[in-house]
């Protein structure tokens, strides 16, 4: 049997002071956020130092904006042109 335990610390960081309607396609938009969390995960897996993920909601200008980072190594120079391709993880 193999168990897998991950030890992330998530860090939510609120900015926002907009609370209108913003229209979006739920699960459109949570498959996105639970791929960009799962590549998040992957690339800590392997991490010896504490890893972090980051969430940020903030309105600029009457948009919503919504940052997902984390500590790891970062994408390959190799692979950055394909990362807004369907699908690519």
């Amino acid at each position: 049997m193999i168990i897998t335990i991950y030890y992330i610390c998530i860090f939510l960081k609120k900015e926002i002071d907009f609370y209108g309607e913003v229209d979006f396609v739920e699960s459109e938009l949570g498959q996105v956020l639970l791929n960009l969390l799962h590549n998040s995960l992957d690339a800590l897996e392997s991490q010896k130092r504490k890893a972090e993920i980051l969430i940020e909601l903030k309105e600029q200008s009457n948009r919503v904006f919504l940052r997902i980072s984390d500590n790891g190594p970062g994408i390959a120079k190799a692979l950055r042109s394909k990362i807004f391709e369907r699908g690519f993880s």
